[in-house]
């Protein structure tokens, strides 16, 4: 306590930008099983997997446009349709911490029109099946400064 202030550290750790001070890692996968967490396939059984192949295909003033592949197929029994009805295109800018909803689309690409020039942009994308399912966002993040 300093000043009648108390003054507490926290640390968050995200798993795109984890310190090295945590026990996360891409591999936790089998250690979420062993704590009661879904194993990968239980996960896949029941969420549908994100569209592959994010990335961005052009920045210029005043747009950043976006590409991808369709999820792939899956190949084991699940709870959901195959069927792609739609897109959803998530945006946050440097500096924020959560993903906001930008846009619905049925192509496998957008252009977003209202980013700002000297700002940078961070894009994830996830599929929504029939009945609205929505699967899982892409993963990586994808990355656009634009000039």
């Amino acid at each position: 306590m300093q000043g009648g202030l108390l003054l507490l550290r926290v640390t968050v750790c995200l798993p795109l930008f984890c310190c090295s001070s945590c026990s996360y890692s891409a591999d936790s996968q089998s250690a979420d099983s062993q704590e009661g967490g879904l194993t990968y396939e239980e996960d896949l059984a029941n969420n549908p997997p994100p569209p592959t192949n994010v990335h961005v295909t052009e920045v210029r003033a005043g747009a950043v446009r976006l590409a991808w592949a369709p999820p792939a197929p899956v190949a084991i029994p699940h709870a959901y349709s195959d069927h792609v009805v739609f897109y959803e295109v998530f945006r946050r800018e440097a500096g924020q911490l959560e993903f906001r909803p930008l846009a619905r689309t049925t192509e496998r690409h957008y252009t977003d029109e209202a980013v700002r020039s000297g700002r940078t942009y961070y894009y994830v994308v996830s599929s929504i099946r029939e009945h609205n399912a929505e699967g899982s966002r892409s993963d990586p993040p994808v990355v656009a400064s634009v000039p």
